[in-house]
């Protein structure tokens, strides 16, 4: 309901996880992307708009499958299953990004699982990185979808929106 919204929207803030949606649906967001309006995509959105895998969309409904890949320039595929809490913090080559103005300090704690998303589109700028029981993944970047501004952090648990400060300004700079 109300995505006929997209058409006056200045941004899409997303935040979905494993919906096929009506054909209908899902092209007024195709749409709105294409037209070259930008994009903050949360956590989740990585896998946003395929069911799991096995299992199949519900009849009347489309799946965009490479949403991920295209449109966040990621590549998700688990997420750190034994290790609960990951160390955050700003690459060093980000310095002086305008997403991360006023984010202090630039080193933080989540207690979310690190997505496993590497290797990122070629053109994706990483701006965060986390690490967690011995791996290191991005966890936000931008990317470009044909004109589209795209910021995507794999960030975004309950505890993130809760108790960290660098999240929310980090969410509200993108």
């Amino acid at each position: 309901p109300g995505l006929d919204e997209l058409k006056t929207t200045d941004v899409i803030l997303l935040f979905v996880r494993r919906r096929a949606l009506p054909k209908e649906q899902l092209d007024k967001i195709r749409a709105y992307l294409d037209g070259g309006k930008p994009l903050v995509a949360l956590r989740t959105c990585s896998h946003a708009f395929s069911v799991e895998a096995g299992k199949k969309a519900a009849p009347g409904t489309d799946e965009w499958r490479e949403f991920d890949h295209d449109v966040l320039g990621g590549n998700y595929h688990s997420y750190e299953k034994k290790e609960r809490r990951t160390e955050i913090e700003a690459v060093p080559e980000a310095a002086g990004h305008p997403i991360l103005a006023g984010i202090a300090p630039l080193q933080w704690k989540c207690t979310f699982p690190l997505y496993f998303v590497s290797p990122l589109a070629a053109d994706a700028k990483v701006l965060v990185r986390g690490a967690a029981a011995g791996n290191t993944e991005p966890v936000a970047w931008t990317h470009s979808y044909k004109g589209t501004r795209v910021f995507y952090s794999s960030l975004g648990c309950k505890d993130d929106f809760d108790s960290v400060p660098q999240f929310s300004t980090l969410l509200v700079n993108a």
